[in-house]
């Protein structure tokens, strides 16, 4: 005992000490107790005051304070002379520390703790069999710049950056919160999908640019609605795998599921701004009826939605556009590959949403391609939008039949004897005018295929069929609204199965006449409308009214007809008026001129000529 104060007198007074004190600590923070031993080398001080080699034994107290006095060894000869400071705790714990003590009054064991090992504990000999077997060690458990293969995971930290110069191979799964820009649910920084909209929303409205959300294969369960930022911008949301057509159907690769009530839209873009070149595709959404809308979008410019299937949300699969056109906003957009179905077991026939599809007014100038919708309530497809295109449609209701005939379409009970879910119309349009409805599959329609509410509509091709003429005995081909006054054409239509007691096209005006300007033909098995036949030779007129092949030209102008069969009793010509006409069934005349040859309403024949028969002739002169 040399060195502290209580050792002999000539080292006490001879050399100033250091207070080292302070409390000591469990890692859990209670007051450690025990006991310090702290031993020393021979060392010489930096005043070049020679202490010899020793120990002191310190009590720990239970409050942790323990407090000695060390000669300074800061600056000692031999370099790296330490103190070596062993703790011994009640629980059994034993640990190692080194020490640096300065001159000064006191300091505390935090500051004389040695960051560094002595040099005189750390130099020791190694054979090259231990240095082999280290950089062996090495070698299999770490990655060498020059390349090597990775065994386990990688992991960054999340501020860390990794950047790959040359070609990369990932052999397995590659997961991130953002590839090329794109945000994904990796499962880790996103991992639902509601995050990864929310953060690709705020992107969009710090950039002022769209975004993308692409999803991998999955179920994706939705706990809030996906809304659209209203800047002008849009987060779009693409799947990796196409939407099946069949009815609620979770094949698809990506799909969106809502386990319980949203208390609104799947996903809702507003009409603050009109947001541009939205992309909707690749996912089906299975709204379980907790959504109301699948897509609900109002004004947009370019919108895209792509093989996309919406399955039993409470109201219309997709609504595109505004009531309202006080604001003078206008949408466009194309909707492809799309289909929205409302199982029967989820609804009963009259709790079934109304419409698949519905284009309010301000959705114009647009086109659907290839459009499939099960058991919507009115219709496949209703339009109140202008200018839009439809093609390839197919809207039905199943089951069609019912037990008890005839059926009805708005049955409280899907187990009612008369309970069906056909489908009202499949396109019901009272938009503007100038749109164009083209190959519609109507596929059991309970009333008719189309209603038609606006002027200016034209239907061609497609077909139209029932399984039995005893559900819906009245349906038909289309219902013409009161409200169509002229531009109306439905041609090259095959019908099968309709009823050939119904007129094949209703006409609600008061005469039930077609409107100004209507074309109707080339209609194949539409009720009681058998066929039109084209004659060989056919006039044709100039602007001015005159014919193309008059006699002038040095050609005969000829309309015929032939029967449709050859049984004696079929008419080459048969003349049908409407309700309410009083005119004539035929009449002849050259332009300009009086009429010259007239046959009425009532059948009389009238001729300003002569009638002229042979048999006739001869029964006269006779």
């Amino acid at each position: 005992m040399l060195l502290f104060i209580f050792s002999a007198s000539i080292i006490h007074a001879q050399i100033t000490t250091t207070t080292v004190q302070g409390v000591v600590y469990r890692a859990d923070g209670t007051p450690a107790a025990g006991t310090l031993i702290v031993t020393w080398p021979a060392l010489s001080t930096a005043n070049s005051q020679a202490i010899a080699a020793g120990s002191a034994t310190v009590s720990i107290g239970q409050d942790g304070f323990v407090s000695l006095n060390l000669a300074p060894n800061a600056g000692a000869s031999p370099a790296g002379s330490y103190y070596t400071a062993i703790y011994h705790l009640n629980d059994g714990t034993v640990n190692k520390e080194y020490w640096v003590v300065p001159a000064g009054a006191s300091a505390s064991i935090a500051s004389v703790r040695a960051q560094l090992i002595p040099a005189t504990v750390a130099v020791q000999d190694a054979t090259k069999q231990y240095v082999d077997a280290s950089i062996a060690s090495l070698s299999g458990n770490y990655l060498p710049i020059t390349g090597g293969t990775l065994s386990g995971p990688l992991v960054l930290s999340s501020t860390a950056n990794l950047t790959i110069g040359g070609e990369a191979r990932v052999g397995a799964a590659l997961t991130a919160a953002s590839l090329n820009g794109e945000i994904t649910v990796d499962g880790n920084t996103y991992t639902t999908l509601n995050a990864a909209w929310n953060a690709a929303a705020s992107l969009v409205i710090s950039s002022g640019h769209n975004q993308t959300v692409r999803l991998g294969p999955g179920t994706y369960s939705l706990t809030a609605t996906l809304m659209e930022p209203g800047n002008g911008a849009c987060v779009n949301l693409v799947g990796s795998g196409g939407a099946s057509t069949a009815a609620d159907s979770s094949a698809s690769a990506s799909t969106l599921s809502v386990p319980s009530d949203l208390s609104g839209d799947v996903i809702f873009l507003g009409n603050s701004a009109q947001a541009q070149g939205c992309l909707f595709k690749d996912f089906t959404i299975l709204g379980n009826a907790n959504a109301t809308h699948g897509l609900e979008l109002q004004w947009f410019r370019g919108l895209v939605v792509d093989n996309v299937a919406v399955n039993d949300t409470s109201a219309e699969g997709i609504l595109l556009g505004e009531e309202s056109t006080s604001n003078g906003h206008q949408s466009g957009f194309l909707l492809r590959n799309v289909t929205v179905s409302y199982n029967s077991a989820s609804f009963t026939p009259a709790s079934r949403p109304a419409y698949g599809i519905h284009l309010l007014k301000t959705a114009i100038d647009s086109q659907l391609d290839t459009m499939l919708v099960r058991n919507a309530q009115i219709a496949a497809v209703y339009n109140e939008g202008t200018g839009n295109t439809g093609y390839m449609i197919h809207g039905f209701g199943y089951p069609y039949t019912c037990t008890t005939a005839p059926c009805s379409n708005t049955a409280s009970s899907s187990t009612a004897a008369d309970a069906s879910y056909a489908t009202n119309y499949v396109v019901y349009d009272t938009g503007g005018a100038g749109s164009v409805w083209t190959d519609t599959y109507a596929d059991s329609p309970a009333i008719a295929a189309f209603y038609i509410g606006a002027s200016g509509t034209s239907i061609h091709g497609g077909h139209i069929q029932w399984p039995d003429l005893t559900s819906f005995p009245s349906a038909n081909l289309a219902y013409v609204a009161s409200s169509v006054t002229n531009g109306l054409e439905i041609a090259d239509i095959g019908c099968l199965g309709m009823s050939p007691s119904v007129n094949w096209i209703t006409y609600a005006s008061a005469s039930g006449v077609p409107p100004t300007f209507a074309s109707v033909h080339h209609l194949t098995g539409c009720g009681n409308y058998a066929q039109a036949l084209e004659p060989e030779t056919t006039t044709g007129f100039t602007g001015g009214g005159a014919s193309n092949n008059a006699p002038g030209n040095g050609v005969v102008a000829t309309v015929w007809a032939s029967p449709k069969a050859g049984t004696s009793n079929y008419e080459a010509y048969s003349a049908q008026l409407y309700n309410g006409y009083q005119t004539d069934l035929f009449e002849g005349h050259v332009a300009g001129q009086n009429p010259f040859f007239n046959v009425t309403y009532q059948g009389t024949v009238r001729s300003q000529g002569v009638l002229r028969s042979r048999p006739l002739l001869t029964r006269l002169q006779r």
